[in-house]
């Protein structure tokens, strides 16, 4: 027997109790979390058991009894039918779709779908082993970063019972650690993804970290932060988050810039940190802490790029408003206005592995944010799925092995679309944040047969689990069914104007259109005039720029095209000999390239520079740092072997590197400076 179909032990429905093992095993996990329990679980010794025949329950083409608007179906790709979908990010032509499980198996990858026609999605390519579809780790979350066309992957180490991955102590390894891949989605690569640069963060265990948030600073687009949740108990000490500068990526430089915690000191509650936002001016986050509950922190220190910054809790502890576990899940401010949104993810039992969880499953809350200091629960929205008196109709398998929980949300000013697991996508009408009310529902027709059944999701008889962040990309959503694949849909229904315009937006970054919609200033009321236009994506360089005898900034001498594409990015200004970027704070750099390819001159007029001596110094500073500098030309200077610099009325214009075969070619080089603007000619 294959290890995927030994994953789940037929039984009958007596034996759906758990088998004996330690009871502190569980709590000691925190067992109001599937995920998180995972990969410990599978050394309990508890396979997962399937709902035997003639217990299942019809399933359910509709949840909503009416709603004003609906979904209309673009496109449909089952993603090879492969059944263990995760995480979803578009970008351009494309969209990227990651894995639940594991490799060796085929169809673990992270696959790429040419989505040029949302019509007729296709996937096109798949990111194998090495860098995906490793034996032990999943490529759960995935992000986008489109102003410095980079795609972020998530890999979190697996387990045989929650994802079906294969058991790492049968195969005498450890457990995979979490990492983040960048791979480079720009040109050609946006179809075959060239991974940049690899980060493992200082917690990595396999489930941690867990979900992270993007944030681009909005005044320095080059300034991206990753703010990453690294579940923690109260009684462990150790933190719930970390916050990374990650704007050098494609440099491999990563700067942890604060690690925190705090505890909320509720032993009857799960108490870990699960998942934030950030909101979009950045001084803000909203924190879902499992049974912990919701509370709103102070990131303002990062938003200002101060020299050490520190988060604080601006909601005490004892003023969070929380409820039972499992409890929150994601929590999101509603932009443009003061309140927030949070889901909870509720699984099924499991066998009783997991008491808390089962029906009525999870739903919505709407906190009132007005009192930061003191939020307040204003209004919960629920389907009828989510009513107790449906329990009463659910048979031992559905409560066991299904779920009918919210569970990712992507929100505009005036409507939430929510992935709710076997209840499709939902769009919440949240205009009056304090009576949200429904808006469409879409529910897709499962697939027949899959490679491999999710363990926890869809093994029971309800084959729909809607699971990703939504997307909106050029009026369109994206969303993944965890089973059946990727859905290209057109919302129709109040507040459709704010979906057909939006040009990107997803619920677990700042990019794109979010501040649109959170354009309003704080405690005004969102009417009147429209928002304005979304912010240009630009992420030019970030600084400082390196700058020594081989390279400036990311650039160095010998480098081809591809790899200054790829340590570069998005350029400025491409062209057939020299390729043209932006500097962060002004200025610019530029690569000359030989005429086989090779970067053979790379200049800067920006002051950012990390050297002793920079653009906009004097020329009597550049003669007291480097004592065997020598003027080759008028305005023109080389200090050591390769670094040339030009001077305008007595003070550096620019800074760079040149090779030994340019500098040999004295006229040649001042002809290109001129030409590139930064060295005056006769």
């Amino acid at each position: 027997m294959g290890r995927r179909s030994a994953t789940i032990a037929l039984c009958a429905l007596t034996a759906l109790a758990p088998a004996s093992a330690p009871a502190h095993e569980i709590s000691e996990l925190g067992d109001s979390s599937p995920d998180l329990l995972e990969p410990a679980l599978s050394t309990l010794g508890r396979p997962l058991v399937e709902p035997p025949a003639g217990t299942r329950a019809a399933p359910l083409e509709k949840v909503l009894p009416a709603a004003p608007g609906g979904f209309e179906l673009v496109g449909h790709d089952p993603l090879r039918s492969r059944g263990m979908n995760a995480a979803l990010a578009v970008w351009g032509d494309y969209a990227y779709v990651g894995s639940r499980t594991d490799g060796p198996e085929p169809n673990t990858g992270v696959f790429v779908v040419d989505v040029s026609d949302p019509a007729e999605p296709a996937v096109v390519h798949e990111i194998g082993q090495p860098a995906e579809a490793n034996p032990g780790e999943s490529s759960r979350e995935l992000r986008i970063l489109p102003d410095k066309g980079l795609l972020i992957v998530l890999n979190h180490g697996c387990s045989e019972l929650i994802h079906g991955c294969a058991n790492a102590s049968q195969a005498g390894r450890t457990v995979a650690t979490s990492n983040y891949r960048f791979y480079d989605i720009t040109g050609e690569n946006a179809a075959r993804p060239k991974l940049v640069s690899t980060y493992f963060p200082s917690r990595n265990q396999a489930q941690s970290p867990h979900e992270f948030f993007v944030w681009t600073d909005p005044q320095r687009p080059s300034r991206v932060l990753m703010y990453q949740t690294t579940p923690s108990t109260d009684e462990s000490g150790r933190e719930n988050l970390i916050v990374t500068d990650i704007s050098k990526a494609r440099e491999g430089e990563f700067a942890e810039l604060e690690k925190w915690t705090t505890v909320i000191g509720n032993k009857e509650r799960d108490n870990r940190l699960h998942s934030l936002t950030v909101s979009h001016d950045g001084r803000r986050a909203y924190l879902a802490y499992l049974g912990g509950g919701f509370l709103v922190a102070d990131t303002s220190d990062f938003a200002e790029n101060r020299p050490v910054p520190h988060v604080r809790l601006v909601t005490p502890v004892e003023n969070r408003v929380f409820w039972t576990d499992p409890g929150a899940h994601s929590a999101v401010k509603v932009p443009g206005t003061e309140w927030a949104l949070t889901t909870d993810e509720v699984y099924g039992k499991l066998g009783g592995l997991l008491d808390a969880h089962g029906c009525p499953w999870g739903w919505v809350r709407m906190i009132d944010v007005r009192r930061e200091d003191a939020p307040a629960v204003a209004a919960e929205y629920k389907l009828p799925v989510n009513d107790p008196k449906f329990c009463e109709t659910v048979s031992p398998a559905r409560d066991n092995f299904s779920s009918f929980a919210s569970h990712n949300p992507t929100l505009t000013r005036n409507l939430a679309l929510i992935t709710w697991h076997s209840a499709g996508l939902q769009a919440i009408d949240i205009a009056d944040p304090a009576h949200p009310a429904p808006a469409a529902e879409f529910i897709p027709e499962p697939l027949p047969q899959v490679q491999l059944e999710d363990p926890a999701l869809s093994s029971g008889e309800d084959k729909v689990v809607m699971w990703s962040f939504p997307v909106v990309k050029d009026g369109l959503i994206y969303a993944i069914d965890l089973r059946n694949g990727l859905y290209v849909l057109r919302y129709r229904g109040p507040h459709a104007d704010e979906v057909a315009g939006t040009g990107f937006l997803d619920g677990n970054s700042n990019s794109g259109d979010l501040g649109r919609f959170d354009a309003p200033p704080r405690g005004e009321p969102s009417g009147g005039a429209p928002p304005p236009p979304a912010l240009p994506a630009r992420a030019c360089l970030p600084t400082p720029l390196r700058f020594d005898a081989r390279a400036v900034g990311p650039f160095a001498l010998g480098a081809s095209r591809a790899e200054v594409a790829l340590r570069g990015g998005p350029a400025q200004r491409p062209g057939t000999g020299s390729v043209r970027y932006c500097v962060e704070g002004g200025g610019n750099a530029v690569v000359v390239f030989s005429r086989r390819g090779r970067a053979r001159l790379v200049v800067t007029t920006s002051r950012s520079v990390a050297a002793r001596v920079r653009p906009g110094d004097s020329l009597r500073a550049l003669r007291r740092a480097y004592r065997t500098e020598r003027r080759l030309a008028p305005g023109l200077y080389l200090a050591g072997r390769s670094r040339v610099f030009t001077v305008r009325a007595g003070r550096i214009r620019a800074a760079g590197v040149a090779s030994r075969a340019v500098i040999a070619r004295r006229a040649e080089l001042r002809r290109t400076l001129i030409r590139l603007g930064v060295l005056r000619g006769a």
